[in-house]
């Protein structure tokens, strides 16, 4: 099971025996449990950078759907199809891509869709044989998918990756900083940034006049209303649904990026810094306004493969997530929650993170489950979860109009209301819905240039930072 242990507070290990204390962090004022979820956009995104491009296995190639269809079809070293139509599913995928452009075939949840086509092709008869066949043909795109993805990615991409993202930080930029993609106006809004500040206003602040006991006082009021602060633990548990590892490599916090123990003190366990105004959007928080405000702190990550990985290719979870209502029905085993236990898994961990980030996935309806799962956090009556939408856009969202942008983020955060099961045939979305999209914060990027799972340099890192203040 992938539920987020927890970890017991300072105050709450008081009196505790010593031999429970052992695995606690020893100064925790609170825990953050943050649910990351990355689709194929990042993997894409990615292998299309020029230093990684240029070592593909498969020039001009990526993780796209459309380009395994290729490869499949005769795009490949050996130069012969690889499949044909006895495959039922092949068949289909070459019958839509070829004859049916409008439905721009290049994204995994297109290939879902096919596959949901098939089975659901006839929904008052099920013929048993028809859908063997179609579980037999999934199995061999499967074991082809995997070859394709070993031929893509040779161990000279892995260790390019491997070294820039040491050299760039990238991991611990995307767990300190990610808080810096949010536009001044969604940072504001959010609870998880909330922190007291205003002490000018503060009538009990302002009855004491020595300046010791004001600092004192300033020091107990953010620790009792801060969300964030320090000691606090920044829990990461990571879903990659791409069936590669090279998420896994962007994350990996190695010994250039990361130590069990920042601080020279014996006594001091924190191990990280979260930035949590990496822009500077809270004014008053201190006189001197060139100190960045980083909280010492704790930080945490596992990484899971729900859909499989590309070595495992039996692992690959490929179906739909079209509800059947009879538990009997062999259709059952191409529904992705149910033959992944889904609920048993995962369902347990969704109750405790009060923050959600989704990044390079479509929204679409074949991920519809963990759609659920998020959006039911969301709609909980005192409920202070929140969702951080990153969304690819054809065009710079600095080039676009306010009103563009806005528009921009309302469809984003509708495509994800309409993604879940539950809105399955719906039209509109209901009152309860759009209260439930004010706590959704969507961050458009063109150029991969975010602090989370960006490709900046520390360089252009360090230029954002000033262009923005």
């Amino acid at each position: 099971m992938a539920d987020f242990t927890r970890f017991l507070t300072k105050e709450e290990q008081v009196g505790q025996p010593e031999a429970l204390l052992n695995d606690e962090y020893k100064d925790l004022r609170r825990q953050h449990n943050i649910i990351c979820m990355v689709g194929n956009g990042f993997d894409r995104a990615l292998l299309s950078r020029k230093n990684f491009s240029e070592l593909v296995g498969l020039r001009g190639k990526s993780t796209s759907y459309k380009d395994f269809y290729k490869f499949l079809s005769g795009d490949n070293r050996y130069g012969i199809r690889l499949v044909d139509e006895s495959n039922i599913i092949y068949a289909k995928m070459k019958d839509d891509i070829e004859n049916h452009p409008e439905k721009e075939m290049d994204k995994w949840s297109n290939f879902e869709q096919t596959v949901t086509d098939l089975i659901f092709k006839n929904d008052e008869t099920i013929d048993n044989a028809f859908i063997t066949k179609i579980e037999e043909d999934l199995e061999q795109l499967g074991n082809l998918f995997s070859s394709y993805l070993n031929e893509l990615l040779p161990v000279e991409i892995l260790v390019e990756i491997n070294k820039k993202a040491k050299k760039e930080q990238w991991a611990y930029k995307s767990f300190s900083e990610f808080l810096g993609d949010l536009s001044k106006e969604d940072y504001r809004k959010m609870h998880f940034t909330y922190r007291f500040t205003d002490f000018d206003h503060d009538p009990e602040y302002l009855k004491i006049t020595d300046p010791a006991k004001r600092n004192k006082y300033k020091t107990e009021k953010r620790i009792k209303c801060n969300n964030t602060y320090n000691y606090d633990l920044y829990n990461y548990k990571i879903f990659n649904f791409n069936y590669t590892t090279l998420l896994d490599n962007y994350l990996y916090l190695d010994k250039g990026q990361f130590s069990p123990q920042i601080s020279k003190i014996a006594d001091n366990d924190r191990n990280f810094r979260f930035r949590i105004d990496p822009n500077d959007y809270i004014e008053k928080y201190f006189t001197n306004k060139n100190v960045e405000i980083e909280w010492s702190s704790y930080l945490l990550t596992d990484i899971i493969h729900p859909h499989g990985i590309k070595d495992i290719p039996r692992s690959f979870l490929f179906g739909t997530e079209r509800k059947i209502d009879k538990i009997t029905d062999p259709r059952n085993r191409f529904i992705k929650s149910f033959w992944g236990q889904n609920e048993k898994q995962y369902g347990r961990c969704f109750e405790d993170a009060e923050l959600f980030i989704i990044f390079g996935m479509s929204l679409e309806i074949c991920d519809g489950w963990w759609y659920d799962k998020i959006y039911e956090q969301l709609a909980k009556e005192n409920s202070n979860a929140e969702l951080i939408i990153y969304w690819h856009t054809n065009e710079e969202p600095k080039k676009m109009s306010a009103d563009k942008l806005k528009k921009l983020r309302n469809n984003v955060k509708q495509r994800f209301i309409k993604g879940r099961t539950s809105f399955w045939s719906r039209k509109t979305i209901n009152a309860k819905e759009k209260s439930v999209m004010e706590r959704i914060y969507v961050v458009p990027f063109h150029e991969n240039n975010t602090y989370f799972l960006g490709f900046n340099s520390q360089e252009d890192s360090e230029k954002k930072k000033r262009n923005k203040k």
